[in-house]
């Protein structure tokens, strides 16, 4: 594989619309895992429906 600097990703939706570009962040991947912020609203909504129905497996009579 070549390694072309180049390249653009053109993101189009269902629609052939083009999509909003999610701006470069460069990351020191050397940092501990902790200092980067991994908060996200739908992670949390994630999380708390898994742990949800993971409580009400363990309420079933079996």
């Amino acid at each position: 594989m070549g390694n072309n600097r180049n390249f653009t990703y053109r993101g189009v939706d269902a629609s052939g619309r083009t999509l909003k570009a999610i701006p470069y962040k460069g990351l020191d991947l050397n940092l501990p895992w902790e200092s980067f912020d991994i908060a996200h609203e739908l992670t949390t909504k994630g999380i708390q429906k898994f742990m949800g129905d993971y409580q009400s497996t363990l309420r079933r009579s079996a």
